[in-house]
């Protein structure tokens, strides 16, 4: 069985519409796992999410929303440096630091880049027209991992609850764009 931790936005539930469209595109054969992570809090996130990587082994995937994304980033870089996984998927992943949004309890460590050496693959996928994540994020997290994959989805918003998730799917499942 494949495995795939789910890490949802903030003020939001693990049961999210776009887990729920993942997980039937996925189909039998995978876990999903998406833990509760309570109001947006730097250190309490980076707990949960922490708890959540021991049990995974190092071919699962971990899809992370918004703050979720970058969230589990965070954890990786502070908490879990170097450790492998297989691959993450970002979808409308804010960017905390230089040129993005500027709250230092969320903000990435200046090294995160190098803490994520073990991250096999790494793409972000965001719509130009989300209406909470300003798509200039795309191109700052471009900057800081020059060896991500970005990908522009239309029709998805910031929830991801509609559009074509083919591009989703294919970053999950490492088909295309050199995944």
């Amino acid at each position: 069985m494949a495995e795939l931790l789910f890490l949802h936005g903030a003020m939001d539930v693990p049961d999210t519409p776009v887990r729920r469209r993942i997980e039937a595109a996925l189909g039998v054969g995978w876990v999903v796992t998406a833990p509760e992570l309570e109001e947006p809090d730097a250190a309490t996130w980076c707990d949960t999410i922490a708890a959540a990587l021991d049990g995974l082994p190092d071919d699962a995937v971990v899809v992370g929303h918004s703050l979720g994304g970058t969230m589990f980033l965070k954890t990786m870089a502070e908490r879990c440096p170097g450790r492998a996984l297989a691959r993450f998927v970002g979808l409308a992943c804010p960017f905390f630091g230089a040129g993005g949004w500027d709250i230092p309890e969320f903000t990435l460590p200046p090294d995160f880049a190098g803490a994520l050496h073990g991250l096999g693959h790494c793409r972000f996928l965001q719509d130009p027209r989300d209406e909470i994540v300003d798509i200039s994020h795309l191109s700052i997290w471009a900057r800081c991992l020059p060896h991500a994959i970005l990908t522009e989805t239309r029709g998805t918003g910031h929830g991801f609850e509609t559009g074509d998730l083919s591009p989703v799917m294919a970053a999950i499942l490492g088909a295309g764009g050199g995944s």
